[in-house]
């Protein structure tokens, strides 16, 4: 979504670095949970930087929990060459 919090925030990093990083990784931390760890290092094998953007309006538990899970397993699968996680 090109209106989103990360997406918003990737535009901006964009204009500060001057040029173009690379192409963002999206995960939906909703939806991880059903994504394999495999998958889920070779996706992040080649980042520096995570931003995290979890959503403001949590009423439910069971979102909670998902969102939970789901940071768990992406926080898992974080490379040894990530020098940086921003929430």
């Amino acid at each position: 979504d090109k209106d989103s919090v990360a997406a918003m925030l990737h535009r901006q990093l964009r204009i500060y670095k001057g040029g173009s990083p690379e192409e963002p990784v999206w995960f939906d931390l909703d939806t991880v949970a059903s994504r394999s760890f495999e998958e889920l290092d070779q996706s992040l094998a080649l980042c520096r930087t995570m931003v995290v953007c979890p959503p403001l309006n949590l009423g439910d538990r069971r979102k909670i929990k998902a969102l939970r899970d789901g940071l768990k397993l992406l926080l898992e699968s974080v490379p040894m060459a990530m020098n940086r996680i921003i929430v």
